[in-house]
Parts: C-alpha cells; sequence; structure tokens
C-alpha cells in the first residue's frame, strides 16, 4: 500500500476495507458482507467515494445497490500504485548515470526505487549518507578489466565485486528465481556496509544534523 496516498486521502482504516468490499460489489453479491459491516454510507458518499444503482424492485436494500464511484476507484488504484519519494528517484538517478559509464543498467526503475526505499527504510542509511555509501560502494566494485571467466579470479582478490549488470540488484539481489521477499542478507550494499561498518559510521557523523 501507498502510505502517502492512504494519509494524504484522509480515508480511515474502515472506510478503506469498506471501498474495497464494495469494489467487490458488482451485481449486490457482497450484500451479505456489507449487511454485517451495516454501514450507512452516509461519510463515503458525502466524499464522494460511492454511488447507488437504481432499484430493480422495492426489495433490494442498499447493500445490495451500492457500488463505487470513480472517485472511490480511483482511490483504491492510487493506494496500490507505487510512487517513489523524491530523494529515491534522484538517488536512482544519480546511479543510473553513473553506471551507464560502466555499462551497467536499470532494468525496471521502478523496481530499483523500491529496493532503494527497502535498503534505506530497513537500515535507516538515507539521503546523504546512503549517497556516500553507494559511491564508495561503486568505487570498490567496479573493475573494467573483469569479464567473464575472469571473475571469480577476481572475487578472490577484491570480495567486494558483484557480477550482476543490474542497479536494483546493488540494494538486494534474488538468492534464486523463485525468491520474492527482500532480505538485507541478500543485499550487497548491506554486506560491503557490514565488512566495512567502523568506517562508514565514522565518516556518517559529518552528515548528521
Amino acid at each position: 500500500m501507498n502510505l502517502d496516498v492512504f494519509f494524504k486521502s484522509k480515508i480511515t482504516a474502515e472506510e478503506f476495507i469498506l471501498l474495497s468490499v464494495i469494489q467487490q460489489n458488482s451485481g449486490g453479491n457482497q450484500k451479505e458482507k456489507l449487511e454485517e459491516i451495516n454501514d450507512d454510507y452516509k461519510s463515503l458518499e458525502e466524499k464522494g467515494f460511492v454511488k447507488f444503482v437504481k432499484a430493480k424492485n422495492k426489495s433490494q436494500s442498499i447493500h445490495e445497490l451500492i457500488r463505487l464511484d470513480k472517485k472511490g476507484g480511483k482511490i483504491l488504484v492510487d493506494l496500490f500504485t507505487y510512487s517513489p519519494e523524491e530523494d529515491t528517484e534522484k538517488i536512482i538517478s544519480w546511479i543510473e548515470t553513473t553506471y551507464k559509464s560502466m555499462g551497467k543498467f536499470i532494468k525496471n526503475r521502478k523496481e530499483a526505487c523500491r529496493r532503494c526505499e527497502f535498503f534505506s527504510k530497513s537500515t535507516g542509511i538515507e539521503k546523504n549518507k546512503l549517497a556516500f555509501l553507494l559511491q564508495t560502494f561503486m568505487q570498490n566494485v567496479y573493475n573494467p578489466d573483469i569479464h567473464g571467466d575472469n571473475f571469480r579470479e577476481a572475487k578472490k582478490q577484491n570480495p567486494n565485486l558483484i557480477l550482476s549488470n543490474q542497479v536494483e540488484n546493488i540494494f538486494w539481489q534474488k538468492e534464486n528465481v523463485f525468491s520474492k521477499h527482500y532480505s538485507l542478507d541478500n543485499s550487497p550494499l548491506y554486506t560491503f556496509y557490514l565488512d566495512n561498518e567502523e568506517f562508514f559510521d565514522t565518516h556518517f557523523k559529518k552528515y548528521e544534523t
């Protein structure tokens, strides 16, 4: 869920759940669940999130007739549409520009942003601290003379080298094709930080306000 959208929308958690159920109420098939919730829908109607379709007969209740209005549908889409933070966009753009000269690339920009935000929020390393860590990391993991079969030998000489050409793998690299959940255990950048923790913690102090 996009928490920025959630808090800016000023809808409550209860309203979000209610909207999610109403979204599936086409034909009134969520009537029973809505009756259990037993909401009068006034708040949602006032905010323009819901509407009521015309009844086909007098026996139909408001629970059968309520539907999402355009605004209600949009808020649910927006809540689950990922939007990178401004600082994240800047960091990723900078990495992308730097890495292009190294023959590396971003396969999925939004995924790179998601992994970057995961790293920042999990470690507390952000903004200038993150930029310094990334700059040092890139200087240590890149070697233009390393190609193909030479990588294993070069890895022995410099454990910080990584094979992947994808920028998003800096923050988290899949352990296998089935990996879905981000983990610092599989973060080349975090491993690099831990290997040089004292050095970075000393340098991070200059960025503290």
